[in-house]
């Protein structure tokens, strides 16, 4: 589960809109700590929290969830 805290527009930025998100994430009963996404749109950042997911799953499955406690909240 995602918890979406800010979005903030970013300033000029030649590309085209893009967006600073602040998210915490809920991952098998551990919150984490507030981190930031740029994102393009709501489908970029969808992806991107898929990939933060995929990252604590990979943690877990390698270090252990005790260690993944540890190092996102």
């Amino acid at each position: 589960m995602a918890e979406v805290l800010e979005a903030i527009e970013a300033p000029d930025v030649p590309t085209g809109k893009s967006y600073l998100v602040v998210v915490r994430l809920a991952y098998k009963g551990i919150k984490s700590r507030p981190f930031s996404i740029p994102a393009k749109d709501m489908r970029d950042l969808i992806n991107k929290l898929k990939i933060e997911v995929s990252k604590l799953k990979f943690m877990e499955l390698v270090m252990g969830l005790p260690e993944v406690r540890r190092l996102i909240t």
